[in-house]
């Protein structure tokens, strides 16, 4: 039965693999979610994955001015990283600074939220750049319930090339959100964050690896339903 359940699961989730746009430079990533979801975090180990492991040339832009600890904070990963780093205000102001960026490999952008404010500037920085390299990545927490998970994934739906990105998968020992917004939505996994390590504790997301979470649980749980019949 769990090789079963196992199968199911792989067969359900789906993946859209590491960062890859092919020849198109640079690649642009939008990156939103709801506050305290770790979304700083997340970008700030996508960086260093990609500038360290990957050798990519990259660049972090944040929209986020309102929280002047956010700001600060991206500012310092970058320092470490040792990749640029600009504020942003508005969306002409990215389309004007992206041609200091042209020949970079990743331009990482986090926005503010997704209050309709912030969807609106998302969808004006789309329009405005007019690039066929855009993915858009919703970042939220593995703790988060799968029904409110699934609702904020619809705000954003007209996003391009839409991805999630689940966090915090180290504080939650359930995944069920993960699967149940997956498959509920059709909108597939980018890569996950399984710790508070920067950088490092980010992986790509795999289908193999929920499903034996996933299983993993049910074993727990039937085993604890055993022991309790058993008393």
């Amino acid at each position: 039965m769990r090789r079963a359940l196992h199968q199911e699961v792989v067969r359900r989730v789906r993946v859209a693999g590491p960062l890859d746009h092919g020849q198109a430079r640079p690649a642009i990533e939008l990156f939103l979610g709801p506050s305290g979801a770790g979304k700083t975090s997340a970008v700030a180990k996508l960086a260093a994955y990609y500038r360290r492991e990957q050798r990519k040339s990259v660049a972090l832009i944040t929209f986020d001015t309102y929280r002047e600890t956010a700001v600060e904070q991206f500012r310092r990963y970058a320092k470490i990283i040792g990749v640029p780093f600009a504020c942003a205000l508005s969306a002409r102001q990215v389309q004007a600074g992206l041609r200091r960026h042209a020949k970079m490999d990743l331009v990482l952008m986090d926005l503010p939220g997704i209050a309709p404010t912030d969807l609106a500037l998302a969808q004006d920085l789309c329009r405005l750049l007019k690039h066929d390299a855009i993915t858009t990545h919703l970042v939220l927490p593995a703790s988060l319930r799968a029904r409110e998970a699934c609702r904020m994934t619809g705000a954003v739906r007209a996003l391009p090339d839409l991805r999630l990105f689940f966090t915090k998968l180290d504080e939650t020992e359930s995944s069920g959100t993960i699967f149940e917004t997956v498959h509920a939505t059709g909108v597939p996994l980018s890569y996950w964050s399984i710790g508070r390590r920067v950088p490092g504790d980010i992986e790509v997301a795999s289908p193999e690896v929920l499903a034996a979470r996933l299983t993993a649980g049910s074993a727990e749980s039937a085993q604890e339903h055993v022991e309790l019949s058993d008393r």
